[in-house]
């Protein structure tokens, strides 16, 4: 019995102990995360900056007494003194004028962020250059839906194959053709360059167009190059000349209605012809597609920070991608929906 009471007397001071340091411990903890009250600082930083409780008072709209009654308050958490409080005058102590300085710049910080922001949100002009066939077939026809998500930003589209230069020209962002890399530009393929033979239904039908080697004996029609068609015919497993002769048209909207007035078969943008596929129009009479190795990138200038707006149409159209390459196809032939993401080559 007496052994275990001297054995309960020794454990006591070290629980007291314990115990100490655990409140040490929180009241530290206490200290390093615990700021003063910002209507504090911003009371004392008004104040150092007037010198004077009455103009600090009238910037902050209270009563001079609410303004020192918070100084006050500041001065005890931090438990030091930050005013000289002299008869019709204010002075700083040396700990005053080193917080009224960081405070100054932190404040001016926080005031010009947030005008940033303020007029990021206001009625803004975004440049867009932009390849003028995507614009007329895919953009365009979309704007409605980025004029409700964002109103205060107007769109001025410039036509244009080629990017802008954005060194000297004042353009915003971009959507142009081509392999995406180009000088001082941020580029991200948002639409797929893929190519495919297409041509009306009856056309199709009237030259008997059942095999890839069919199509060597149809008039071919291309924007680009010739050699793509000779890229096709190889995806296609056909042995072309090797001087294949075609009809080039260097705009698309010509090159489609070519095609539309059945002058031939026409290698055309496979993810631009949706709703000429969906209306039966034209047809593809084979699932094969040749990558020519350009694609619609989504650029921006690399030498400047995109503002808000930039960020604001970026993510528009990335979204509106997303949706068209979700949705399902659908095949003329027999009317059925077809998934995009699972069609195979013929």
């Amino acid at each position: 019995m007496q052994q275990w009471l001297l054995s309960t007397t020794a454990q006591r001071p070290c629980k007291r102990l314990f115990v100490r340091l655990l409140e040490l411990k929180s009241t530290v903890m206490d200290e390093l995360t615990t700021l003063p009250s910002l209507i504090g600082l911003r009371s004392f930083e008004a104040t150092a900056r007037h010198l004077s409780l009455t103009k600090a008072s009238g910037e902050l709209c209270v009563s001079p007494s609410a303004v020192s009654h918070q100084i006050k308050k500041l001065e005890t958490a931090i438990a030091v003194p930050l005013l000289i409080r002299l008869h019709q005058r204010i002075e700083l102590t040396s700990e005053g004028e080193r917080l009224f300085r960081i405070l100054q710049q932190s404040f001016s910080s926080i005031r010009g962020t947030i005008g940033t922001i303020r007029k990021d949100k206001q009625k803004q002009v975004l440049s867009v250059s932009v390849s003028p066939y995507f614009s007329a077939k895919w953009l365009t026809p979309r704007l409605q839906s980025f004029w409700v998500k964002y109103p205060h930003i107007d769109l001025q589209l410039h036509h244009s194959y080629s990017p802008a230069d954005y060194l000297r020209e004042r353009i915003d962002v971009g959507i142009n053709w081509g392999k995406g890399q180009w000088p001082h530009t941020h580029s991200e393929m948002v639409l797929g360059g893929a190519l495919t033979p297409i041509c009306t239904p009856a056309f199709a039908k009237r030259h008997r167009i059942r095999h890839p080697k069919d199509l060597l004996r149809c008039k071919l029609l291309h924007e680009f190059d010739i050699s793509d068609w000779s890229g096709w015919f190889q995806c296609a497993d056909v042995a072309s000349p090797k001087r294949l002769v075609g009809v080039q048209l260097d705009d698309s909207h010509s090159l489609l209605g070519a095609a539309l007035d059945e002058c031939g078969v026409a290698l055309f943008f496979k993810e631009l012809i949706h709703k000429e596929l969906e209306t039966g129009t034209i047809v593809r009479p084979f699932q094969i597609d040749v990558d020519t190795g350009n694609a619609y990138y989504l650029n921006s200038p690399t030498n400047r920070p995109a503002p808000y707006k930039v960020r604001a149409f970026k993510s528009w159209v990335k979204s509106e991608i997303a949706k068209v390459q979700e949705m399902p196809t659908v095949d003329p032939k027999n009317k059925k929906h077809v998934g995009r993401k699972k069609e195979k080559d013929a």
